[in-house]
């Protein structure tokens, strides 16, 4: 479709959060969105490798029953899902890891960790200035779970947020790890009920985003807000008014581009520290076949180290790259790809396997860790206050979490807002 330079909303950013948010706009029947993206393609996160024979996941991979309406949309597109056989972590089955934890049952501490994480997150849904709810809030996972005595939730924390990048427990605040763990991801964990799409994330949203108004490879210089438009001007010269604008991006990044940042986004840019989750698509010899994912407890209990394996997926076997594939994950910190390809071959050898290939690797900017005393002075209190202030909105990982099940939830009940906003 040939571009116009005036829209509605300009969205900046076609990830999972620019383009949810898109959907849930186009469902109430509103369709004057635009949205900018600076890569060549969409999806952010969501990067799928079409192989031929199968499909890798470079990102996002499997979804929880929390993906309610994103699988409800994958299935009006009648993708075919794959389902997740088993998992383990250094060998035992995830409920048998679990349960090798102190402490009364799994299903007791359960019961216990989802009415107390009902209790805090109603508290501040309820008031978001609360300073005790504040204070509890902004308490390590480690800590607070050990206050709470919930040994096994600690270890199934371990493997539900540490290994998928989103924070070592010592360092992660219990609200951000508590938006991530809930009743559908400790079920969906438990049982082994994980799917992902078998034709792919990036096709997925490719199918999603057919009728979109979407600017790829379209780098933004900066944004004048005023009280009655937003200009955004482009590298090229050209540029797109807005009545209003959505920010998906990190906001060390929109802080940047805006001519006139706002006390609240400097402050949430202050707050946030972008970590890291490096993937890698390797062939590899003599290792399994069996299972689907296998974790490395040294790389996600306390001692852990930045660049250590800890997690990998079986993908399957392919003639074309000479062997069995698999999605191996690590926290980069500071380390290089070549470093951290380092540490790989080193994990693979003392688990007596061989690395053969590595065929991509992906260093993601990964999770948004908010600062603790950030959290406990109001942050999560001014997040919700600045939505729709200089006619800005905001979305993405920073205001809800990196999941796509948690951003698809934070869109749709922003949508009604952004609507009402948008037909004054």
């Amino acid at each position: 479709m040939s571009p116009t330079n005036r829209t509605s909303l300009a969205i900046v950013g076609a990830g999972p959060a620019g383009l949810t948010l898109t959907q849930y706009l186009k469902l109430t029947g509103y369709s004057q969105v635009t949205l900018i993206e600076q890569a060549a393609r969409i999806g952010g996160k969501s990067d799928s490798m079409d192989l031929g024979d199968l499909i890798a996941e470079m990102g996002t991979c499997y979804a929880t029953g929390a993906y309610k309406d994103v699988l409800k949309w994958m299935r009006r597109q009648r993708k075919p899902f794959r389902m997740l056989r088993r998992t383990t972590v250094d060998g035992a089955g995830m409920r048998d890891y679990v349960n090798a934890a102190p402490g009364p049952s799994l299903p007791q501490q359960v019961m216990t960790y989802l009415a107390k994480r009902q209790a805090l997150l109603g508290r501040l849904k309820k008031n978001p200035d609360d300073p005790r709810a504040l204070a509890e809030a902004a308490m390590s996972a480690e800590a607070w779970l050990s206050e709470n005595k919930l040994p096994k939730i600690m270890r199934m924390m371990y493997r539900a947020v540490t290994a998928l990048g989103y924070g070592y427990l010592h360092e992660v605040s219990i609200y951000q790890a508590m938006l991530w763990v809930d009743h559908h991801a400790i079920i969906s964990g438990a049982t082994g009920k994980l799917i992902m799409p078998s034709q792919g994330w990036s096709n997925f949203w490719e199918v999603l985003a057919e009728d979109f108004d979407i600017r790829l490879s379209h780098q933004i210089t900066k944004i004048e807000r005023a009280p009655k438009e937003t200009l955004l001007h482009f590298e090229d010269g050209q540029h797109l008014s807005a009545k209003a604008v959505a920010c998906t991006i990190p906001m060390d990044d929109w802080s940047r581009l805006v001519t006139d940042p706002t006390t609240d986004e400097r402050a949430v840019a202050d707050a946030v520290t972008w970590k890291g989750y490096a993937t890698s698509l390797i062939v590899v010899e003599n290792w399994f076949t069996e299972e689907d994912i296998r974790s490395f407890s040294k790389a996600f209990l306390p001692g852990s180290y930045p660049g250590q394996l800890i997690s990998a997926r079986y993908e399957g076997h392919s003639p074309d790259f000479g062997g069995h594939l698999y999605v191996t994950g690590q926290i980069p910190g500071d380390y290089t790809v070549p470093e951290l390809r380092i540490f790989l071959e080193r994990d693979l050898a003392d688990l007596g396997a061989r690395l053969v290939n590595v065929v991509n690797v992906k260093n993601w900017r990964y999770f948004p860790h908010l600062n603790l005393k950030a959290l406990e002075n109001g942050l999560i209190g001014r997040m919700q206050a600045m939505q729709g202030q200089s006619q800005s909105w905001y979305s993405g990982a920073i205001f809800s979490h990196e999941s796509v099940a948690n951003i698809s939830r934070f869109n749709k009940a922003l949508t009604p807002q952004l609507l009402a906003s948008l037909k004054r």
